[in-house]
């Protein structure tokens, strides 16, 4: 009975703790197989997911983690997947060998980083993009993630769901 009544009481805090979440507007995140999860993300004007994403806009997006590993080369990738597994790229994807002019360290507003990135370094990523007429309206999900270029694997990534709108 004990096990029961604890079960219950971590159910209730866990349900608590989304509620509150929830009505604090916060942006559903869900992890990837790979790559470390962010510390925050900021998309557009967005406070709740999902996101929405007006057509003929321009979009941004802002995530905030701390490097796992000294890495030298980064690839940003952004995909959005609908409900028929079609993919639309969601952000132009880039390799960066030498800089970075979209990486910030935390506190700095606008120096470039250098490669590569200091383990357990704070790091902002910042980036927009255009919301075209190539996506078509509704629901996707969003896969975005920064790639560690030399062993081609994600080391910061998350998904949430999208949606676009007129």
């Amino acid at each position: 009975m004990k096990n029961f009544s604890r079960m219950s009481a971590v159910f209730f805090f866990t349900l608590l703790v989304s509620i509150i979440l929830s009505a604090n507007g916060a942006i559903t995140l869900k992890k990837c197989v790979s790559g470390r999860y962010p510390a925050e993300v900021k998309i557009s004007s967005c406070s709740k997911s999902p996101c929405e994403l007006k057509i003929n806009t321009v979009a941004t997006i802002e995530v905030r983690f701390k490097a796992p590993y000294e890495v030298r080369y980064i690839e940003t990738k952004g995909v959005l997947m609908d409900s028929q597994y079609r993919l639309y790229p969601f952000s132009i994807n880039k390799k960066y060998l030498k800089k970075i002019d979209k990486l910030f360290e935390k506190g700095e507003k606008y120096s470039t980083i250098k490669l590569p990135l200091t383990e357990e370094m704070e790091y902002e990523f910042k980036d927009s993009f255009p919301v075209g007429t190539i996506f078509p309206l509704g629901d996707f999900e969003l896969h975005w993630a920064l790639e560690d270029d030399d062993i081609d694997q994600d080391f910061v990534c998350f998904k949430t769901i999208i949606k676009v709108v007129n």
